[in-house]
C-alpha cells in the first residue's frame, strides 16, 4: 500500500506549516513582533553569556582595584546618558509616526531636529566629564598609578559617548521602521568584535586604557553602521541640519520631557 504524501497534523511539517499560518504574510503586524522579539532575546542572551564568562577573564587581568575602576566608568557614563533628555524616545515616536504615513519631509526634520540636539547635548557631556574626570579619581582614594589611568578612561569612554551620541538620530530610524533584526544583527556583530579584542588586548597586557578604547572603538563602529543602514533603508533620508525648526524641537523636548520623568522614576 503506497504512503500517504499528505504530512501528518503532528509532522514537523504539518507543524512548520502551522506556524506559518498563523504567523500570517511576510509584513504582518504578528510577524514583525514575533521577529523583533526573537532577535532581542537572542541578542540579550548571547550578551549575557559573553558577559559571564568574559568578566573573570577581565577582572583576572585588571586586578581588583583596575576593575573597580572599569565599573565605577561605565557606572559614571551610564549616568552622562540622561544627557540626551529624552529626545531618542521622542525621535522614534515621531519618526514613526510620520514615516507611516508617508510623510518623508517631516520624518527628515525630526531626524536633524534630533541629530542637533543630540550634539549640542553631547558636548555638554564633554564638558561635563572632563570636570568629572580630575576631581572623581582624587576622591576615590586609588593606589599610585591608578588615579591617571582612570581620569584616561573617564575621558576616553565619555568623549566616545559624545561623538556617538548624535548618531542616534539615525538609529532612531530604524528603531521606528520595527527592523529590530537589522539592529541587533549590528549589535551582535560589534559585539563579537570587542570581545575577541577585549581577550587580546588584555591578554597582551594593554591594561584599562585600552579596554576602555575597544570599548569606544566598536561603540563607534556599531553607530556608524546603523546610520548607514538607515540612509540604505530610507533612501528619502537626508542630512540636513537646516531643516529643523522650533516646532520639531518643542514638540520633540515636551515629549522627550516626559519620557525623562518615565526613565528616571524607574
Amino acid at each position: 500500500m503506497a504512503a500517504d504524501p499528505t504530512p501528518s497534523g503532528r509532522s514537523p511539517a504539518a507543524l512548520l506549516g502551522r506556524v506559518r499560518a498563523w504567523l500570517g504574510e511576510p509584513g504582518t503586524q504578528r510577524r514583525t513582533i514575533v521577529r523583533n522579539s526573537l532577535w532581542e532575546s537572542s541578542n540579550f542572551a548571547i550578551a549575557s553569556v559573553i558577559a559571564l564568562f568574559l568578566t573573570p577573564f577581565i577582572v583576572s587581568r585588571l586586578g581588583d582595584s583596575l576593575y573597580g575602576v572599569w565599573e565605577m566608568v561605565i557606572s559614571l557614563t551610564g549616568f552622562l546618558g540622561f544627557a540626551d533628555l529624552g529626545v531618542r524616545p521622542a525621535a522614534v515616536h515621531f519618526i514613526a509616526s510620520h514615516d507611516a504615513r508617508g510623510e518623508k519631509e517631516a520624518v527628515n526634520r525630526y531626524v536633524n531636529t534630533a541629530f542637533v540636539t543630540f550634539s549640542v547635548a553631547g558636548l555638554v557631556v564633554l564638558a561635563l566629564a572632563t570636570v568629572l574626570a580630575f576631581t572623581l579619581p582624587r576622591m576615590w582614594g586609588l593606589a599610585e598609578g591608578f588615579e591617571a589611568q582612570a581620569t584616561a578612561a573617564i575621558l576616553i569612554v565619555a568623549g566616545g559617548f559624545a561623538i556617538e551620541l548624535p548618531f542616534n538620530a539615525f538609529s532612531a530610524v530604524l528603531v521606528g521602521k520595527q527592523r529590530y533584526d537589522l539592529l541587533r544583527s549590528i549589535s551582535l556583530m560589534a559585539l563579537g568584535v570587542r570581545t575577541g579584542l577585549t581577550i587580546y588586548v588584555l591578554s597582551q597586557g594593554w591594561g584599562l586604557i585600552a579596554l576602555a578604547l575597544v570599548v569606544v572603538g566598536t561603540d563607534t563602529a556599531m553607530m556608524l553602521l546603523y546610520t548607514v543602514a538607515a540612509f540604505r533603508l530610507e533612501p528619502a533620508l537626508r542630512f540636513a541640519p537646516r531643516m529643523i525648526t522650533r516646532e520639531s524641537l518643542g514638540k520633540m523636548l515636551r515629549f522627550g520631557g516626559w519620557a525623562m520623568v518615565v526613565i528616571v522614576a524607574l
